[in-house]
């Protein structure tokens, strides 16, 4: 039967069940948050053509802007399992996956940690540490394979060390098949590599160059041979300029998300821990630590691998001082339930980053929108191809061969100007924007001459009344054509010309000073309800 936590466990360093139910309890959060990654839906678009083709992609199919463009898609095997498991499951077996795969991972750290000796209450609280760090990546993406890739090869060079064992050639076979079969999945194999030159910095450097050696070698069994380090070296050289526009590509100091602040007392920790251990002569979990670190503080998407190495270290230092290991877990229980209410459940994938109803809208609307040059954000483009392929093509996605053209289409969307010129230079029929709480100042003269200032939202400025027809809005979207790219008869049956989000000001001064006739008000309210209605319940 198990009992309430008493100082002789921190002393003794055996967990209780209750102590091990108490962290796996508030460790749930990172497993059971819902999915909500867009770039999700041109993965399983890519699933989709591979399954009809039976080949990888090796040119952009997806677009009206890159049709034809090269495109390597390095991650076509996370693709297939993730087309497998949302055929078997929809957004459950996905949701599923992901918990799949993060538990993977802490069976394989809390493996390492415990064929070290470290007691079972200091592990207990590492998989309440790594679980609340792994709330900064719990969403489905091939990444989460890269994790479980990471996490072995941790492992394994651990083993190798702590045993100063020689480096057989089966392990230098399995080093290879392993990493054969992590580049095909996805790029962080690279952390991979990076973790084993680390390990030979300091420890049996000759064997660690062979396994190196073998690991490269492996990588090279894929679809495009050199093409995933030549992707990767892009990232590279561009992610300085593409930090700017990509949140996930900034640095750890620029996030503002509240999931990434308990990285700071991680980082701390880990710093502590390391040089407890470079002291102990554990010198190899401790350059990785650190050496992982640099990479986190330098992109947002390198802590996932640092809280490994971190979480690694920081249990391997504290198996002798529980107590400021559990004061940390502690700091993560609590930050745990801080974050706990915040996180969507209404299903298991999270809607808030795809416009779903104006997609639906679009589907319905097929007639009309076939063929045309639809404006997207870039983060869109993914949901819309996998709803609306093969007869609708995207003006961007996700994907790496549209990251040149963000500098273009940032600068565009901070000058109306440019913007205008960038709409027209790109012939679109229609403009997809996000229904956005932004407005900017505009002065109305009223008959007598008197002036008065509103605030408009902005796509009055982004999609003027002149050219373009509001036809469809909810609370992520707002849809635009081009009043010349559509039948008139269509246009006056579909268009919003009163009831319009964020503009409750000039709406209702139009109103007061009847400017708007009530009925056509009443009848946009009600198609608009309506409408809806039918597109929520279609979806």
């Amino acid at each position: 039967m198990s009992r309430p936590l008493k100082e002789g466990d921190l002393r003794s360093g055996v967990a209780t069940p209750w102590v091990w139910s108490l962290a796996a309890l508030l460790s749930l959060p990172a497993y059971l948050v819902p999915i909500a990654n867009p770039d999700l839906f041109w993965h399983l678009s890519a699933a989709r053509w591979m399954a009809a083709h039976h080949a990888v992609p090796r040119a952009d199919w997806l677009s009206l802007s890159m049709s034809g463009a090269p495109w390597l898609d390095f991650e076509w095997l996370s693709q297939l399992v993730f087309g497998a498991f949302y055929k078997l499951g929809g957004f459950f077996g996905l949701w599923l996956l992901k918990g799949i795969c993060l538990l993977a991972v802490w069976l394989l750290l809390d493996g390492a940690l415990k064929r070290r000796a470290v007691p079972s209450m200091a592990r207990a609280a590492c998989l309440l540490i790594w679980s609340t760090a792994a709330l900064m990546h719990s969403d489905i993406r091939p990444e989460l394979f890269s994790l479980i890739f990471f996490a072995l090869t941790l492992g394994v060079l651990e083993e190798l060390r702590a045993r100063k064992l020689t480096v057989s050639p089966a392990v230098l076979a399995g080093a290879a098949l392993m990493f054969a079969a992590w580049s095909n999945l996805h790029l962080g194999f690279i952390a991979g590599l990076s973790l084993i030159a680390l390990y030979g910095l300091v420890c049996f450097s000759f064997d660690c160059g062979k396994l190196l050696a073998a690991a490269v070698l492996g990588t090279l069994i894929n679809p495009y041979g050199l093409g995933p380090y030549q992707v990767a070296w892009g990232h590279f050289t561009a992610g300085s300029q593409l930090s700017r526009f990509i949140l996930e590509w900034q640095p750890m100091w620029a996030s503002n998300n509240p999931v990434f602040w308990i990285f700071w007392p991680l980082l701390i920790a880990a710093a502590a821990a390391s040089i407890i251990l470079w002291r102990r002569g554990a010198r190899a979990p401790a350059l990785a630590a650190v050496g992982l670190a640099v990479g986190a503080l330098a992109h947002e998407r390198g802590a996932a691998f640092f809280n490994i190495a971190a979480v690694y270290a920081i249990g391997l230092a504290a198996s002798r001082n529980i107590r400021w290991l559990w004061a940390l877990a502690a700091l993560c229980g609590v930050f745990a339930l801080w974050n706990a209410p915040r996180v969507p459940r209404r299903s298991f994938f999270a809607d808030r980053y795809v416009p779903r109803e104006t997609t639906a809208f679009i589907a319905a609307q097929r007639e009309v929108f076939a063929g045309k040059r639809v404006y997207n954000p870039w983060e869109w483009g993914g949901y819309l191809g996998w709803r609306l392929s093969p007869w609708y093509k995207v003006f961007e996605d996700g994907r790496y061969i549209f990251h040149e053209e963000l500098p273009r289409e940032a600068a565009a969307v901070a000058d109306f100007d440019k913007w205008k010129e960038f709409v027209d230079s790109e012939k679109f029929d229609a403009l997809l924007l996000q229904n956005l709480p932004k407005h900017f100042p505009t002065t109305k003269v009223y008959p007598d001459g008197s002036r008065k200032e509103f605030q408009r939202p902005y796509y009055f400025f982004f999609a003027p009344r002149q050219d373009w027809a509001l036809v469809h809005w909810d609370e992520t979207s707002l849809l635009f054509v081009r009043r010349a790219s559509v039948p008139t008869d269509w246009l006056k049956a579909h268009e919003y010309r009163f009831v319009r989000p964020y503009d409750g000001a000039a709406f209702a001064e139009a109103m007061a000073h009847g400017e708007i006739p009530r009925n056509v008000v009443d009848a946009e309210s009600r198609r608009h309800l309506l409408e809806s209605e039918e597109l929520s319940h279609g979806l």
